[in-house]
């Protein structure tokens, strides 16, 4: 029933949608958990906790997708997006798991292999895979498949939930000549800066604008602190290392920089449904009598070309690919890594896929690469760990000489040696350096340093990184003074003024040309010109973006009789358009390959609104508690 009520309350794309992105994506890598225990939730879904540990991962993935552009949005704007991110993934994931979607160990295991993060030379490493899941802070193989599971799952389920929606042929050409249609219109400009009258405006209406709207010129809250920051990085820069001390990590931990041994495996297949019992018979039957072959002498690639079910590797004489231990089947690579020498062949061995025969074809051993090439990692690697060692002994230091002196940083840093540094101005809505992270200025704000005067809670900004505030100075946010805010204040009225005199005049201009006036359209004498746009597409760079989208959305004229209307612009200035004529666009001309990339951007995002659809029907009947 639901899936029913997610296509019918979805509408097809307008014309002008074409070009799409998924409005829901799941990212696999680096996720996290929602729900890590014994951590206060910022929301619960259904009573599953969204913790802040969760939230503030959701904003650092957030705020590097957005790179610079994450300076357009205010920290309260970027938390409520991230934070609804964040519950509607939980929202999927609970009906997901709900409806029996599942993501077994096998494909999970093919991701990995096939993941270009895990591979050196385009092979998989499962030294670099388990180096990487260090530094993401995973501590094994099964904790990041417990994460990446999910993932999976819900990605699957998006899958199977949109994979039948698609768009027909017609429907695509009465879109394209939709989309490809222009239009011919002029544009005649009023400029509001030709209006522009600072002058007419009084201290009184200054006065009068400031008393109305005091909100509008409001000073944000700011503080100078004091402030203690510790994290292994800084640790590790200070570490001195010698060779001796290269040499002991090197032996100590060899396994971290070997290449394991690699197979060149081969195989003859045997196909089969294990659940069949006369094809099981059957083709191991088929095992039994090739492997007696091979014992005979017969070779095995002649054998594999011939006899085997495997079509993508008999034309290869059965070889698949280099292998390393922990990459394939279990049953396969068992009996693969179990034969001694390079042309030596296991005996039947029965998998999933029915019965094979496996031949190492040829071994290239495992290496260790020397220090002096994995010098500079031995180093950065010990002087981690080392900092890591350090970092734990001063971190319960300055949490209990941060909180035992809770009225000054000076004894907490004269107890870790750190040193106790000092902010310029810090604005509670953004800053830069350490404070431009949001858990930091919270804590800087919050009660307990700006009205108690303490120090702050140890902010962790990772497991490795930590910071505690105490206040200097405070300015609670205030409205700014009227001598501060004037002139401002001023230019604002006079624009306001001078866009309300332009629209005025257009509006008396468009009424005159639609009686069939010819009024003198110049301001101050000055002749204004009708601009010509012809046969302009919808995405017209070189015109205002309103313009066009006003200009494409007016009734197409008859009788070649013009159509006239008018628009206010962001800048103040006023339009006046004349729509002359609509050409319908061409759809005939349109190749195969762009036929296939609109239809598929099209069921994109057809897609995406049956996502959103389903988030919809999840949300009315999720209980979802946000705290504040």
């Amino acid at each position: 029933m639901m899936m029913d009520s997610i296509r019918h309350g979805v509408k097809k794309p307008v014309a002008g949608v074409i070009i799409g992105g998924l409005i829901l994506s799941f990212a696999l890598w680096g996720i996290q958990g929602v729900g890590t225990s014994g951590q206060p939730g910022v929301a619960t879904v259904n009573g599953e906790s969204i913790t802040d540990y969760n939230l503030q991962q959701a904003l650092q993935n957030q705020n590097q997708r957005l790179g610079e552009a994450v300076a357009q949005y205010d920290d309260a704007s970027l938390r409520q997006q991230a934070l609804q991110g964040l519950i509607a993934r939980e929202l999927l994931s609970q009906a997901n798991q709900k409806a029996g979607f599942d993501f077994g160990d096998q494909q999970l295991k093919q991701i990995l292999l096939s993941e270009p993060s895990f591979q050196e030379n385009g092979k998989f490493s499962k030294t670099l895979f388990e180096r990487q899941l260090l530094q993401w802070g995973y501590p094994n193989e099964q904790a990041f498949l417990r994460t990446l599971g999910p993932s999976e799952r819900d990605r699957q389920a998006n899958n199977v939930l949109t994979a039948s929606d698609f768009v027909l042929p017609s429907e695509i050409i009465n879109l394209v000549q939709l989309f490809q249609q222009r239009r011919s219109f002029d544009v005649l400009t009023v400029p509001a800066a030709s209006l522009l009258d600072a002058k007419a405006i009084s201290q009184a209406d200054i006065e009068a604008q400031y008393n109305a709207t005091p909100d509008a010129y409001m000073a944000s809250e700011r503080g100078q602190f004091e402030y203690i920051e510790l994290s292994v990085a800084k640790i590790a820069e200070s570490i001195q290392v010698t060779d001796t001390d290269l040499q002991a990590y090197y032996d100590q931990n060899q396994v971290l920089f070997t290449t394991p041994e690699q197979r060149l495996a081969a195989h003859i297949l045997f196909n089969a449904d294990m659940d069949n019992a006369g094809q099981v018979a059957a083709a191991k039957a088929k095992a039994e009598a090739v492997f007696e072959r091979l014992q005979a002498g017969e070779s095995f690639a002649d054998i594999a070309t011939a006899e085997s079910d495997d079509l993508a590797s008999k034309a290869q004489g059965g070889v698949l690919d280099w292998i390393v231990a922990d990459q394939a089947e279990e049953t396969f690579e068992t009996a693969l890594f179990a034969l001694p020498a390079k042309g030596d062949f296991s005996e039947v061995i029965q998998s999933e896929y029915g019965f094979q025969i496996v031949e190492v074809r040829d071994v290239k051993p495992g290496s260790i690469r020397p220090l002096g090439e994995v010098r500079d990692q031995v180093a950065a690697d010990l002087k981690k760990n080392r900092a890591a060692e350090e970092y734990q002994n001063l971190y319960d230091l300055l949490v209990n000489s941060s909180y035992e002196q809770s009225d000054s940083l000076a004894a907490a840093a004269d107890e870790t040696g750190l040193p106790l540094q000092q902010s310029g101005w810090i604005e509670k809505t953004a800053a830069s350096g350490v404070f431009a992270d949001v858990r930091v200025r919270d804590a800087a704000f919050s009660d307990q340093v700006i009205s108690e005067n303490l120090n702050s809670e140890a902010v962790d900004l990772s497991d490795q990184h930590v910071v505690v505030v105490h206040v200097s100075e405070h300015q609670p946010s205030r409205v700014k003074p009227l001598a501060d805010v004037s002139q401002q204040i001023r230019t604002e009225l006079a624009e306001q003024n001078a866009a309300t005199a332009a629209a005025g005049l257009g509006q008396k201009w468009l009424a005159e040309l639609a009686k069939g006036d010819a009024p003198a359209l110049d301001l101050a004498g000055t002749p204004l010109q009708w601009v010509v746009n012809d046969a302009s597409q919808r995405f017209q760079f070189s015109v205002d973006p309103l313009i066009t989208t006003e200009a494409f959305k007016m009734a197409a004229p008859k009788a070649d009789q013009p159509v006239l209307t008018g628009i206010a612009l962001n800048n103040g200035d006023y339009a006046l358009v004349r729509l002359r004529k609509v050409l319908p666009g061409d759809a005939s001309e349109l190749q195969d390959q762009a036929l296939a990339g609109l239809t598929q951007n099209i069921e994109r995002q057809t897609a995406n609104q049956i996502v959103e659809r389903r988030l919809d029907l999840l949300r009315e009947k999720a209980k979802i508690i946000i705290s504040e």
